[in-house]
């Protein structure tokens, strides 16, 4: 409902007006904030900062006074907003603000239908946008006072400062990328955006990447990788290139929203088609998240946005979703799948470079699409441990549990399994040129190589077990050979499989690490690689021998599907299949209906 304030404010149905906050002058630091509200045309090009700060979830509330014609109203604010009103009121002279918290009527979702699209006017014509941080305290004085010296000293207290929640929020991105100035504000103490990414950049060495074996509770995202990606964005944005709306939801699915619908509707300003996503806070997030993956392929004429359809565990955000639709409101997913936010050129051509030409969403759920089932999996080899299936299945309680050679016979039998589904020969025996594939494409070969030299590998590791390790106590080796056995055998499993040596895999998907993966062969001999669960996962869904796949017309690459009631089909995952990568299995006149649930 509605309060009196905005009762008496209205912004009309034409979604052209915005209300605008004046911030009366104060000496007292501790005084009431006082505002003037008014509402103001854009395209009469007002004067106005606007107000970049972290909501979150917190529940402690202030208040705050604001007149509005004759009469004053008291409102309710969050201490954080409070804080920042302080800060930012001057002494003699008034300033006029954009707050969404304040500007929008919250608790009206008919007006935050109207005002959510205009964020993008609305923070392309402020005069600058101030983003409030938060309370100073000693560590971020310091490492204002290196940035204003451009040290590169201090990186440690940089870390504890990019930590602030402002970092990780999605909407904070278009609030960056769009203005055309941005300052940074702590406390009093103020520095531009310009300034803060010359001292990360200066400083920054490590990789952004998440090291595996951190405690699961952590974001596992060094925090560098939030005020970079936003500043690319702003990079993108100045230039006048605006992202693809899967681009926008697959870059920014590791930053964090108060609401799952915001995940989807905090991008719109930054979207090269902004008329993709329709804001309507009165739909379930189910419905949002369908509606955007068919605006993508009527968009793309492609399916590739099943390809960021992970497999799913019970913590998914919207466990309702249908099978074909991404849930990019999860943060863990990413977290789980490194690399799978980035968005990639997709180097396959599975269905021949065709564009999807049958799409129909029936009723709740299905969805129609056109492709060939061109076979079935027949059989399945043994799931490739990812780094996170490693740090919760072995290092809890490795030292009591587990014996190093245990692990070590455990990855042994894993190649060996690998061979055998392969149908490679023994070591030492000579390969006959004249293996054909459904393409002549040799890159093939390279797997082969890579699991020759895991299987090298493996019979090293394999006499070592035999003839040392369990020959010794149990008790005197482990102190010393047990962390180097479990490192040494998962390393090397791990940078092997994804290419980390001189012998690397061929081209198989470039995000092959969003999930796990099984090699198998299909009901047609043809190898390749299946999504696999991780071993700690209590529902995934993952490939099982009678699986089919199927190429859809617009897909990149081939896909598992399983059949269900009706003749329906849940989508399991891509694959990696060899031969068929580049069209040699895709006949256009032999598409059927696939019905997606």
């Amino acid at each position: 409902m509605s309060s009196p304030l905005y009762e008496a404010l209205p912004l009309g149905d034409n979604g052209t007006r915005i209300r605008l906050l004046t911030l009366e002058p104060t000496k007292e630091s501790q005084s009431w904030v006082v505002c003037h509200i008014q509402a103001a045309r854009i395209s009469d090009k007002p004067q106005y900062e606007a107000l970049s700060y972290y909501w979150g979830y917190e529940t402690s509330s202030e208040k705050i006074l604001i007149h509005q014609n004759e009469l004053m109203f008291e409102i309710t604010v969050q201490s954080n907003l409070l804080s920042a009103l302080r800060a930012l009121r001057r002494e003699t002279i008034e300033r006029v603000f954009w707050i969404d918290a304040i500007s929008i009527d919250q608790n009206n979702v008919e007006e935050k239908k109207q005002q959510v699209p205009l964020m993008k006017a609305i923070f392309s014509n402020c005069t600058e946008v101030i983003a409030w941080l938060g309370e100073s305290d000693d560590n971020s004085e310091e490492v204002f006072g290196e940035i204003q010296k451009q040290s590169k000293s201090y990186p440690r207290k940089l870390i504890k400062f990019l930590r602030r929640p402002w970092f990780r929020r999605v909407w904070i991105i278009q609030e960056v990328a769009l203005a055309p100035k941005v300052r940074v504000q702590c406390g009093k103490s103020l520095i531009s955006w310009h300034q803060l990414m010359e001292y990360i950049s200066l400083v920054h060495y490590r990789r952004l990447q998440f090291n595996p074996f951190d405690s699961p509770d952590a974001r596992h995202f060094h925090p560098a990788f939030f005020p970079i990606t936003m500043d690319l964005a702003r990079e993108k944005l100045q230039k006048k290139s605006g992202f693809s709306l899967r681009e926008a939801l697959r870059s920014f699915q590791p930053f964090g929203a108060t609401e799952i619908l915001d995940k989807i509707y905090s991008v719109e300003g930054l979207l090269q088609e902004p008329s993709l996503v329709e804001p309507d806070y009165t739909k379930s997030a189910k419905i949002v998240y369908q509606n955007a993956v068919v605006s993508i392929i009527r968009s793309e004429k492609k399916v590739d946005v099943f390809l960021d359809c992970f497999l799913r565990t019970k913590a998914s955000g919207i466990p309702d979703l249908p099978s074909w639709v991404p849930d990019w409101s999860s943060i863990d997913q990413v977290v789980d799948n490194p690399g799978s936010f980035v968005t990639q050129e997709e180097v396959f051509s599975a269905s021949q470079e065709t564009f999807i030409d049958r799409l129909e969403l029936l009723e709740d759920r299905e969805l129609v699409v056109s492709g060939k089932i061109i076979g079935s999996i027949a059989e399945l080899g043994r799931q490739v441990p990812t780094a996170r299936d490693l740090r919760h299945r072995y290092w809890p309680g490795v030292l009591t549990t587990k014996r190093p050679f245990d692990i070590a016979t455990e990855a042994i039998e894993t190649f060996q399994n690998w061979r055998d589904v392969a149908r490679l020969p023994r070591i030492g025996c000579v390969r006959p040129d004249t293996e054909k594939y459904l393409t002549e494409a040799d890159k093939a070969r390279q797997f082969t190589d890579a699991i020759r030299f895991l299987e090298l590998t493996a019979t090293v590791l394999d006499w070592y077990s035999r003839n040392i390790l369990q020959r010794l106590p149990w008790f005197a080796i482990w102190p010393i050979v047990g962390p180097l056995m479990v490192t040494m055998t998962f390393v090397i499993l791990i940078r092997a499989f994804r290419g980390g040596f001189a012998v690397q895999i061929p081209d198989g998907p470039p995000d092959a690490s969003r999930h796990g993966w099984v090699p198998g062969r299909t009901d047609s001999d043809l190898f390749g690689l299946f999504p696999a669960p991780d071993f700690t996962a209590e529902n995934d869904v993952y490939s099982l021998v009678g699986d089919e796949i199927v190429l859809f017309k617009g897909g990149a690459r081939p896909f598992v599907i399983r059949p269900c009631q009706n003749g329906r089909w849940h989508l399991i995952g891509s694959a990696f299949i060899h031969g068929i990568m580049f069209g040699g299995a895709f006949e256009e006149d032999n598409c059927i209906d696939i019905h997606l649930i």
